[in-house]
């Protein structure tokens, strides 16, 4: 009886490492950090966005309505440095920017510079998402058949 009692004891003990190990909320710093920080460049001097989509097809940006419509929202972009993956999986697009002489790259994943973060305010990176996917298939009809937009 007593060896079945400290069975017992020990799988609850495996038991309660496991839950408690195994959270997959994220940690993150509460600081909120401009984009423009992250990305080490004001977005000042925009003259050509090329992106390359999820689904491997490409589009160069260089219409200025759509180069400022694009800054203006990366540039309003508020984030956090998360610790641990977000929920989502893959990236709709990635962004190499020609801001004068350097090249900046964003990835909707927000893994940049080596560090993960997350967007403060939601509602500006779908804008932002939802946006390149529209001007997207206004030149590449078939780009992600699977992501709806509004």
């Amino acid at each position: 009886m007593m060896k079945s009692y400290q069975n017992g004891i020990k799988l609850l003990a495996i038991l309660f490492l496991f839950i408690t190990g195994c959270n997959t909320a994220q940690r993150v710093d509460t600081k909120q950090i401009s984009l423009t920080t992250v990305l080490g460049s004001g977005l000042n001097d925009i003259s050509q966005i090329y992106v390359r989509y999820g689904d491997g097809k490409e589009l160069i940006i260089v219409e200025n309505e759509c180069l400022q419509k694009i800054t203006n929202v990366l540039k309003g972009m508020q984030v956090i440095h998360v610790e641990s993956m977000p929920d989502s999986v893959g990236q709709l697009y990635t962004l190499k920017i020609k801001d004068g002489s350097k090249i900046i790259e964003y990835s909707s994943s927000l893994f940049l510079n080596g560090k993960q973060y997350k967007v403060v305010n939601d509602v500006a990176k779908i804008e932002l998402d939802q946006y390149l996917i529209k001007i997207g298939r206004a030149v590449i009809p078939d780009l992600l058949p699977g992501i709806e937009i509004k």
